[in-house]
């Protein structure tokens, strides 16, 4: 007996607090079911010149931070500056350069898992991995958000270059971003097909063109793979910037010891 063939066409939109999905079905014919993804919408870059992103993997949500913040500021400070002291058993992260960063416990008392970030942790931020879960083709495995951590870059301060190794979604919420404190910048991933083109001599350096500047403001939350090589600007303004920082990991089905993983799942995140 002939089934039903249906042909979907799955169209994410990250906008306003909300992932979007839509599907749109078609015919009658074979027993397969095929899934094709579709690009985002183009985006103009001027002079009638639009960019169309097929394969998409950095993504942008927005979530009112600032109301956290306002409430739990002070005593991270206090946190903060006990990093930078002498007598820290935490070590700041050498990453860091004028800048300060709690990644040294980023698995014991880690900032996803207290109480003020509930809603972030457990609904918008799943909310929105789910989707690019299926952008990036990875539905079948386990994940969780094992570990997150809290920057803070004074005046002129930069966090260096860097990945996150065996990290499948890097996220970063931003805490408080003053004007002209600094953006987050992306290394071409396909930088190394350049030196194939005639780039021109100024290529490499000092413009550094293989870097991408990813504009970031106070209540962005920033999605992208945690093999992207990634760094921040130089704080230009007067003001501290705040971003926190979190992994989402992946954990193959077969690869787990499923009573184990369930109790450290329940400290640290969501599963599917």
């Amino acid at each position: 007996m002939q089934g039903t063939h249906y042909t979907y066409h799955h169209v994410v939109i990250i906008k306003h607090n909300q992932a979007k999905r839509e599907y749109l079905s078609a015919s009658q014919s074979t027993t397969t079911l095929y899934i094709m993804l579709t690009a985002l919408p183009d985006q103009s870059i001027g002079n009638g010149i639009t960019s169309i992103n097929p394969y998409p993997f950095i993504f942008r949500s927005h979530y009112n931070l600032s109301d956290i913040w306002k409430d739990i500021k002070g005593e991270t400070d206090v946190f903060l500056d006990f990093v930078e002291s002498p007598n820290s058993i935490y070590k700041n992260s050498a990453l860091e350069v004028g800048g300060v960063s709690s990644v040294g416990r980023c698995r014991h008392d880690p900032p996803h898992g207290w109480r003020v970030f509930d809603d972030l942790t457990n609904n918008h931020i799943p909310s929105i991995v789910d989707q690019v879960w299926d952008m990036w083709s990875l539905k079948g495995v386990y994940r969780n958000m094992t570990e997150s951590w809290i920057n803070r870059h004074p005046p002129k301060a930069t966090t260096l270059e860097h990945h996150h190794h065996n990290v499948t979604v890097a996220i970063c919420a931003y805490l408080d971003v003053p004007e002209g404190s600094g953006n987050l910048q992306i290394l071409n991933p396909l930088h190394i097909f350049k030196y194939a083109e005639p780039v021109d001599d100024g290529y490499e350096m000092p413009r550094q063109d293989h870097w991408i500047d990813i504009p970031v403001k106070t209540n962005d939350v920033i999605y992208f793979p945690g093999w992207l090589k990634h760094r921040t600007g130089a704080n230009n303004s007067d003001s501290n910037r705040y971003v926190m920082t979190m992994n989402v990991t992946a954990y193959e089905m077969t690869n787990i010891d499923r009573g184990g993983y369930d109790e450290f799942n329940n400290t640290i995140g969501f599963i599917e």
